[in-house]
């Protein structure tokens, strides 16, 4: 019965910038293809299952982590981190610099 029926769905977003996948979607594909592939959640929601449950099982058995580890790995991953950052910052900034005022501004007197 629902097959038969229509769906006329004129649906404009209420937003003050509109993007232009969202001019150019086709409600009545996006409604075809849900129709025909629903049933692919069911495995998506399974692996998820296998994974929390499976992490856990994994996860009781193995010794607890003391704090000062946890500071520590923190700590080295955060220097890491803010060390590769501020290269590529760095690096961004002065080609900018470069483009717009020349190789004598990047050299310091």
């Amino acid at each position: 019965m629902e097959s038969s029926m229509s769906y006329n769905l004129d649906v404009t977003p209420n937003y003050s910038y509109i993007f232009e996948f969202e001019n150019e979607f086709i409600h009545q594909n996006s409604r075809k293809w849900m129709k025909e592939n629903w049933t692919v959640a069911f495995y998506y929601v399974g692996i998820y299952m296998a994974f929390i449950f499976g992490g856990q099982y994994y996860m009781q058995n193995r010794p607890r982590e003391s704090s000062e580890e946890r500071k520590v790995k923190e700590e080295v991953f955060q220097y890491n981190k803010n060390n590769v950052d501020s290269r590529f910052w760095f690096n961004q900034d002065i080609g900018k610099i470069t483009l717009k005022k020349g190789c004598n501004e990047t050299v310091s007197n």
